[in-house]
């Protein structure tokens, strides 16, 4: 549950930061035309390049629509691409299901846990998680 928490609040604050860089849009547009104008189209290419570089770390992934299972997602997905560890999911997860928040993070969290710790272990052999999740049915899910 810990794990969630602290998830959740990442979460947070990447909204948060989201916000911040929608808000402070205009002035990098701004900068951007005031090189245009001065035909300094080095400096404004360079510009959008470390913009563009610096909002990368702020991009929310979203790999379904319940909440908890994206947290869960993100957080070893994010991991895994720090380990060099390809990371492929797909995943058609409704925002509400009839299992219990609780529940989920403990199975797809130990699952995920697991894989994630077995790739860091490998040595010789290509590293990587695919995980696929699907509603069947109302109630029914295959992981």
């Amino acid at each position: 549950m810990q794990l969630l928490n602290e998830q959740y609040q990442q979460f947070n604050q990447k909204i948060e930061a989201s916000r911040k860089i929608k808000h402070d849009f205009k002035h990098h547009i701004i900068t951007i035309q005031s090189y245009l104008d001065k035909n300094e189209i080095d400096k404004a290419q360079n510009y959008i390049q470390q913009y563009l570089k610096d909002i990368q770390q702020y991009d929310l992934l979203k790999f379904c629509d319940h909440q908890v299972i994206n947290i869960l997602v993100s957080y070893y997905y994010t991991l895994a691409k720090e380990q060099q560890i390809d990371f492929v999911s797909h995943i058609n997860i409704p925002a509400e299901i009839p299992i219990a928040n609780s529940d989920i993070s403990v199975l797809l969290g130990n699952l995920l846990e697991n894989a994630y710790l077995e790739c860091k272990t490998l040595q010789k052999y290509e590293k990587f998680i695919h995980l696929k999740a699907r509603q069947t049915s109302p109630g029914a899910f295959v992981l």
